[in-house]
């Protein structure tokens, strides 16, 4: 997760400041004695973490699947190769004509196996089926991840540090949409001057941008169906 965002900012950075070389543009702190100036660096310093939705579960989907048999006439009776939920979704015999459960068909939840009232007209795959598995529901849960970023602009002169400071928030403001496109929504916070340490004689100017991003990730977890739901009441003595 934390790569993608840094691969996309990293990517419009080296795309936009074309004044610099796209190698002066890193996701690596640098070791200002060993420098090459200029040059932007971006890392992420913090982040936090959200649950989505109700409670911890931000949706539900169903593995749908469709299968196609072929009727030679005499046979009523056809198994699915897996066990579907109540109702299925479809049948159409032939292609195109759909069918009414229990006026048409029947179908044996348990077996898995649909039951022609009368059997379908003979054809090559003129029977289709759809229907969601019963081997489970994919609950969807969500976080939503708050990621802090820090991006250090250094240049050996004031001005071009300033400069860079400047194409660095417009770029990052001009591609705001972009990013957001991405699942990215990017916002600044703050920025400062860096202060150099003393033991550095060489020039060097330093600014700090201090953005925050948020994104979502998603996982999916199969749960299996409720087969039966039993209320048991229980006797009230006074």
């Amino acid at each position: 997760m934390f790569n993608i965002i840094e691969d996309a900012l990293i990517k419009i950075l080296q795309e936009r400041l074309t004044n610099l070389p796209k190698e002066s543009i890193t996701t690596r702190k640098i070791d200002l004695k060993k420098a090459t100036f200029p040059f932007v660096s971006l890392y992420d310093v913090d982040f936090t973490l959200e649950d989505l939705g109700i409670g911890r579960e931000s949706g539900e989907s169903k593995e749908e699947l469709s299968e196609k048999f072929s009727s030679d006439g005499k046979k009523s009776s056809f198994q699915l190769s897996v066990k579907p939920l109540k109702p299925i979704i479809s049948l159409e015999s032939p292609i195109g004509e759909i069918r009414k459960e229990n006026e048409d068909y029947t179908v044996d939840y348990e077996k898995g196996v649909v039951a022609f009232i009368s059997p379908p007209k003979k054809g090559k795959e003129n029977v289709l089926i759809s229907y969601h598995s019963a081997k489970g529901v994919f609950v969807k849960r969500g976080l939503k991840v708050n990621a802090k970023y820090y991006i250090d602009i250094w240049a050996s002169d004031k001005d071009a540090c300033d400069s860079i400071a400047i194409d660095v928030i417009k770029t990052l403001l001009i591609e705001r949409d972009e990013l957001a496109k991405q699942g990215l929504n990017i916002r600044p916070i703050q920025g400062f001057n860096i202060e150099v340490e003393k033991e550095f004689s060489n020039p060097a100017f330093g600014k700090r941008l201090i953005y925050s991003i948020e994104t979502e990730i998603y996982v999916e977890i199969t749960v299996p169906p409720i087969e039966k739901v039993e209320i048991q009441r229980k006797s009230f003595i006074p």
